[in-house]
């Protein structure tokens, strides 16, 4: 995709600290990061989010965020790691291309951790379970 910053890193016609790289996927420091040590992993082949990449491109990111995370881990000793993936606007989804962000978190780095907004009604639970799974059937 011409215009997509993430491919142009993975040509290198961008520059970017990588992290790790192998055929199907690249890891680089985030230029806007959380925290030190907030790295992004992407495919190498273009998809504009979780909906449009390949099942084997998606295994391929989890496979090095799962290498990522344990080298962050290693490197930096955060008190806690976050595993972030943001999916089309409403998502919080800015580059239109599939990332993963590896994120090292410190007790008191001023960043919301993840919150509850409701309980679900256990008797609402059966009705979207089964919608869920009937989806998956599809």
């Amino acid at each position: 995709m011409p215009d997509c910053i993430f491919c142009k890193i993975t040509s290198g016609h961008v520059p970017a600290e990588v992290l790790y790289e192998d055929e199907k996927t690249i890891s680089f420091l985030d230029i806007q990061p959380m925290n030190d040590g907030h790295a992004l992993v992407i495919p190498k082949a273009h998809a504009a989010d979780i909906f449009a990449i390949p099942e084997a491109d998606w295994l391929a990111v989890t496979s090095t965020v799962h290498k990522v995370a344990q080298a962050v881990e290693k490197a930096l000793s955060p008190d806690g790691l976050n595993i972030v993936m943001n999916n089309k606007s409403a998502g919080g989804q800015i580059v239109f291309h599939a990332h993963v962000h590896v994120i090292p978190r410190k007790e008191g780095d001023g960043h919301l951790k993840a919150a509850r907004t409701y309980v679900l009604d256990p008797q609402d639970a059966p009705a979207l379970g089964a919608k869920i799974r009937n989806a998956l059937t599809q």
